[in-house]
């Protein structure tokens, strides 16, 4: 019988990257409907305001150390250990890292909780202006906090995978984050404040109002619905993580020059994540002090803006690019870079793989195509 051709560079470039953009649309979907419900159940309310501001804070640290610049440096290090150590230095120094950001996260969101007045003090200073603001975001933020816990994890997790050549999975992760916030916060609410919820139901039909004295049940119920949604994040992608070969085993070490690589390569990444996280609290304390909407309002507003950007840009391509070149020997990689610059000079230097990230899509199909090219280059020399 005749074998079937395997698929080309260029065929699995372009389907793993049409996977991903239909993932993170998808999300973008999922993230709208769950801005729906809060707004649905709680509306443009303190109370909502509250969810907001203590939900922000493991947030942004999830954006400033997790998802992003832990993903990147991780998948670097760990194709260049698998290429060039082998399996078994690479899955350790996967299980270093892990056990590693449990420890050093744990002990994160243990301050954390313990802090919970102060850092709400700080960052949302106005809400001591109002009876009871206060003290339901320190509550909510003590329940949401072991949520930058789950992330950090899932995002290990996530790392793996983009290694191993697994990009659907990983990217799909966020869209089980967000249904598991729906389907299990709404649970919880009909758990723990179930006349608020036929309330609710029967206010949206013009046949009652809401009672308000089991809100803060109801948003506790949504809140440990986040956290439900943060672990399926992660247990999502346990089937392929056994799938490739990760197995858990309860070693660790800083020490390690692989952690360390990890460490440093996360510095310049951390960076700029937290430029734009300034601009988005900046934007959150003009909401808070009535110079635009009321904080609720604006998180609903930026969910509809991420809509059309999640359709009209290309998936970002650190993920195809990193696997592929983080086990090359250095000096063809600083051959094929100078070669690329020589040819290209005008265009940006900070892509991993060659391409122009300000021009996105629009910036025509001959500038695509040459980056699709250039990629695809990299995933031959392998």
């Amino acid at each position: 019988m005749r074998a079937e051709p395997r698929p080309s560079p260029e065929a699995s470039l372009t389907r793993a990257a049409g996977g991903v953009s239909l993932a993170v649309l998808a999300s973008r979907i999922l993230g709208l409907v769950r801005e729906v419900v809060f707004t649905s159940l709680f509306g443009a309310s303190r109370e909502l305001d509250a969810f907001i501001a203590a939900f922000r804070i493991p947030n942004l640290l999830r954006d400033l150390f997790a998802e992003g610049a832990l993903s990147a440096a991780f998948v670097s290090t760990f194709s260049q250990k698998l290429e060039r150590e082998g399996e078994k230095p690479a899955w350790e120094l996967a299980n270093r890292v892990l056990n590693d950001l449990l420890l050093v996260v744990g002990a994160v969101v243990f301050a954390g909780i313990l802090a919970s007045p102060w850092i709400v003090d700080w960052i949302a200073p106005g809400f001591r202006d109002e009876p009871g603001k206060l003290e339901l975001t320190i509550t909510l933020t003590r329940i949401l906090f072991p949520f930058l816990w789950l992330v950090a994890i899932a995002a290990v997790a996530m790392g793996v995978l983009n290694a191993r050549s697994v990009f659907l999975i990983p990217a799909s992760a966020s869209s089980f984050f967000n249904l598991g916030s729906i389907v299990g916060g709404l649970l919880f609410v009909a758990w723990l404040a179930p006349d608020y919820l036929r309330g609710t139901w029967a206010h949206l039909h013009g046949t009652a109002s809401v009672s308000s004295t089991e809100v803060v049940p109801a948003l506790t119920g949504m809140a440990i619905g986040t956290l439900l949604g943060g672990a399926l994040q992660f247990f999502v992608q346990v089937p392929a993580l056994r799938r490739v070969g990760f197995h858990y085993r309860a070693i660790g070490g800083f020490r390690d020059p692989g952690v360390r690589q990890v460490l440093r390569l996360m510095g310049p990444a951390t960076m700029g994540v937290a430029a734009v996280q300034i601009n988005v609290m900046v934007n959150r304390r003009r909401a808070r002090h009535g110079c635009i909407a009321q904080p609720g309002a604006l998180g609903g507003a930026r969910r509809h803006g991420r809509i059309p950007r999640a359709t009209s840009r290309r998936p970002p391509p650190t993920a195809f690019a990193l696997p592929a070149c983080g086990g090359r020997p250095r000096r063809l990689l600083r051959a094929d870079h100078r070669a690329h610059l020589s040819a290209r000079p005008l265009r940006s230097r900070g892509h991993a793989c060659g391409g122009d990230r300000s021009r996105g899509v629009f910036g025509g199909p001959n500038g695509l195509r040459r980056d699709q090219d250039s990629c695809t280059r990299f995933l031959r020399a392998r």
